[in-house]
């Protein structure tokens, strides 16, 4: 059977049409879902804590200073910084961190210049997908 050259010429269209819809969905959901659109709270509180703006929710313990001065920290910046997560960490944490330090590398101003990360548990999507089975149980 044949519709003719004029359901040919709709049917290229249609699919043409589709193509450019589905590439603008993903174009979408890349610029939703993409690293430089989020960032991890753990690089936010580096981020502050070595350009030596203070934060609340943050003890920072300084075995330099004297006893008695706990309360009273000066406004440092850090060159090099290590990150441990106790509890789950994961890749894009990392990877937000690397690339905060990336930014401050270019800047002539800032002083972070490393981040060391580390975590007590790194897990893949398989075994993050296993750990919840285990727990929905």
């Amino acid at each position: 059977g044949g519709g003719g050259p004029g359901v040919s010429a709709a049917a290229e269209a249609l699919m043409a049409q589709a193509g450019s819809h589905a590439s603008g969905i993903f174009r979408r959901a890349v610029s939703l879902f993409g690293r430089s659109t989020t960032t991890a709270h753990v690089t936010e509180l580096v981020d502050r804590l070595s350009e030596g703006r203070d934060d609340e929710a943050f003890l920072s313990l300084d075995p330099r200073a004297r006893p008695g001065d706990a309360g009273a920290r000066e406004a440092r910046t850090f060159s090099h910084v290590y990150v441990f997560v106790i509890g789950g960490g994961c890749y894009s944490e990392y990877q937000n961190l690397q690339d905060l330090v990336q930014a401050r590398r270019q800047s002539s101003t800032a002083a972070l210049r490393s981040v060391t990360y580390g975590c007590s548990e790194l897990l893949n999507a398989e075994a993050l997908l296993a750990q919840i089975e285990r727990l929905a149980g």
